[in-house]
């Protein structure tokens, strides 16, 4: 059976959906902004649950988080840190299917020559605590606790 059609708005942007082509084993990687990390108690920064926030409706009116899926840029011999954007400090993998258990929508959304570019639908601020929870560090800056 062949992936389904990528189900797009007129304006081409990718309607919220859940991808059954995405593995619930696969993970996603979110890039983090130094807007994201908090200063704490002790002197250093702290991840943000700002940094699991999505698209603000006027930029993509289906509210998005921007990922990207890990495997894929490693069956393409890159690594998370080769994508980093340089004005940002860190990067966190999540679980597809453990963003799928708090009741969240993911896909594969290849978007502006980004082969790797994934989507999340329903994010909302009480998870986006779960997820700062639930979240393993790829690349974590030396002063974030």
């Amino acid at each position: 059976m062949g992936k389904p059609p990528r189900l797009r708005d007129s304006a081409g942007r990718m309607t919220p959906r859940d991808d059954p082509d995405t593995s619930n084993e696969a993970y996603l990687v979110r890039y983090i902004h130094r807007l994201w990390l908090a200063p704490d108690n002790a002197g250093g920064r702290r991840l943000s649950k700002a940094a699991f926030s999505p698209s603000s409706e006027a930029r993509d009116p289906y509210r998005g988080m921007s990922t990207e899926l890990l495997h894929l840029m490693l069956n393409d011999g890159l690594s998370p840190l080769d994508r980093k954007p340089a004005d940002h400090e860190g990067s966190v993998m999540l679980k597809v299917g453990d963003l799928r258990g708090l009741g969240l929508r993911v896909a594969h959304d290849p978007i502006g020559g980004n082969p790797y570019h994934a989507s999340v639908w329903g994010v909302t601020r009480a998870v986006q605590k779960q997820m700062l929870r639930m979240c393993e560090w790829i690349d974590k800056p030396s002063d974030v606790n």
